[in-house]
């Protein structure tokens, strides 16, 4: 029996929607609905909407619009409020309703004369945690679908994402933006831009790159295999929008998406991953905004008063990774142009998919900024890894005090002695001690697991150089960073052992772990992330009981004859 994959095609309809949004200005606004006008209507007045709040199941029309003619190809669109949406996207929305009072997470309905013609998501089901939820994010209907009636067809829509818009002030200047008037029906498309070919386990061409808002049709010729295109974010996380073709299915079917948010795509043919039946999209925007290349070198100084000078230039910087990365949810990680010694932090304070790994060389595209002293370029386009496993800087001796001449460069102190260590909480410790050059600010951050419970006495300490200083002239405020425990050493002879040193498994675990180590282990201690002590003993064994501790992180403690070794423990 031959199976036919039927590709979902315009329907009658007076109009469509097109778009929903729920961005983060104060109060998560605006929030709203796209439309697009199908055909010429003479009395819109039979046209409505209502949304179905958090599965709540259908509310009917909640809102009318006036007795008016609209032509076809008009875009319609519905806010609940003014202000934020002339804020947000810089014109007037046409109509302000309640009915767009909505969260990421709730369905939208139009109606033809109380009859429903097209909808948007489940009205029985909560978005929350499903593939359509738009929780500061958007949804956009995909070319040359709907209207779908009253049933939901998710493989019409692409997602933004949860949090796309997250402290995102304009569309026009958004990372991920919503896509208006990216809809076009079936009677003004002539064609795809580009062409796929699934055929014999393989997308041909496999990687292409086009232009933002173009056209790639893929076309399944087999009848006898079954494929599919998968680009969904919840397969491709780093995908700036999903698309779905849907289950595999036999060919002949065709399959179209118009790219409308630049940036690089994977997919994929479900059923064939494991013959490597994969894609990219490489879409360009060719109206993009320039970034010159500059040395680091060139856009890190300051003036007299301690200003970055560079503060708001927008350019290309080159830079090898030094350490990893600070912020669990976004970036903040150090760059070094090795061979000039001059380096610069990296900040994002939304999620990113660059995985910081010390030794990249990497292109950062974005805009210099200062924070509290510190000059940083915020990314506004993918982190590029041009190579990895380069060499590092070699650290910098430093007998004096710290200044701005070694912001974000690594140095070397030698003979802090402990004064004072502080917790700032579940962010890690501020270590005080008088060293050389005078007093001298540690930064022990959590996430590079330090246990500092053995720095009470004299130390050598290796790290990048940070600033923290809320006031002019940015002359003060300057702090020592190790990336990983083996940036310390000890007068005493106590030695930082490699994370590589013992391996912890199961990790996370609910009731016991095993320490796999050639080492002798004497004590093992277990500290909260605020730097408590709450299990300290004799070990017995590989295995640990930690079924008592309460779900979380902490950090582990092996003690031995070689030296001391820290490590992350996930209480699950």
């Amino acid at each position: 029996m031959l199976l036919l994959f039927i590709v979902p095609v315009c329907v009658s309809g007076q109009a469509v929607i097109t778009a929903i949004f729920d961005a983060d200005l104060p109060g998560g606004l605006p929030k709203g609905t796209e439309l697009y006008i199908n055909q010429d209507i003479a009395d819109l007045s039979l046209l409505g909407v209502g949304s179905a709040n958090n599965g709540g199941g259908t509310d009917g029309v909640e809102f009318t619009f006036p007795a008016i003619a609209v032509d076809s190809g008009t875009y319609v669109y519905l806010a609940s409020d003014s202000a934020s949406f002339v804020e947000f996207f810089g014109f007037n929305a046409d109509y302000i309703t309640s009915a767009m009072a909505i969260n990421g997470d709730d369905a939208i309905e139009l109606f033809w004369d109380s009859l429903g013609i097209d909808i948007f998501g489940d009205i029985a089901v909560s978005g929350t945690g499903q593939p359509w939820e738009y929780t500061d994010g958007w949804a956009a209907r995909k070319p040359m679908t709907g209207p779908d009636g009253t049933a939901f067809i998710l493989q019409n829509w692409n997602f933004s994402g949860v949090a796309a818009l997250d402290m995102q002030v304009t569309n026009a200047t958004a990372h991920n933006p919503v896509p208006l008037k990216s809809y076009t029906d079936t009677t003004t498309v002539d064609g795809p831009d580009v062409t796929v070919i699934l055929q014999n386990l393989t997308f041909t061409p496999q990687d292409i790159t086009i232009e933002l808002g173009q056209t790639v049709r893929w076309m399944n010729v087999e009848n006898f295999e079954a494929h599919n295109v998968n680009g969904q974010q919840t397969q491709f996380p780093c995908n700036p929008s999903g698309f779905y073709s849907g289950e595999a299915a036999l060919g002949p079917w065709n399959f179209d998406v118009t790219f409308n948010v630049s940036g690089f795509y994977d997919y994929q043919c479900d059923p064939h991953v494991s013959y490597g039946m994969f894609g990219s999209v490489t879409v360009v925007d060719p109206n993009a905004p320039e970034y010159p290349a500059y040395d680091i070198s060139v856009v890190n100084t300051e003036d007299a008063s301690g200003n970055a000078d560079s503060s708001g230039t927008v350019c290309e910087l080159q830079g090898v990774v030094h350490g990893p990365n600070f912020r669990p949810i976004g970036l903040q990680f150090t760059i070094i142009d090795v061979a000039t010694e001059a380096g610069i932090n990296v900040f994002k304070n939304t999620a990113d998919c660059y995985d910081v790994t010390e030794g990249d060389l990497i292109s950062v595209r974005g805009m210099i900024t200062q924070f509290n002293g510190l000059t940083e370029i915020i990314p506004s386009e993918p982190i590029e890894v041009i190579s990895s496993g380069n060499v590092l800087m070699d650290p910098i001796k430093v007998d004096g005090a710290l200044d701005e001449s070694m912001e974000s460069l690594l140095v070397r102190v030698d003979e802090i002695s402990t004064d004072s260590i502080v917790s700032t909480g579940t962010s890690g410790w501020n270590l005080f001690g008088t060293g050389p050059g005078g007093q001298y600010l540690v930064r022990l951050d959590a996430d590079v697991f330090i246990d500092v419970s053995i720095y009470d006495t004299e130390i050598f300490v290796t790290g990048i150089v940070g600033q923290f200083d809320s006031e002019e002239p940015f002359s003060d405020g300057y702090q020592l960073q190790p990336r990983s425990p083996s940036d310390i050493d000890f007068m005493s002879g106590v030695t930082n052992l490699p994370q590589s040193a013992i391996t912890l498994s199961p990790n996370p675990s609910s009731e016991t772990i095993h320490l796999d180590t050639d080492l002798q282990v004497q004590k093992i201690k277990i500290y909260t992330t605020t730097g408590h002590i709450i299990y300290k003993d004799e070990f017995k064994g590989p295995l640990i009981n930690i079924s008592r501790l309460s779900t979380g992180v902490y950090v582990i403690v092996a003690e031995t004859h070689e030296g001391s070794w820290t490590g992350k423990l996930i209480k699950s």
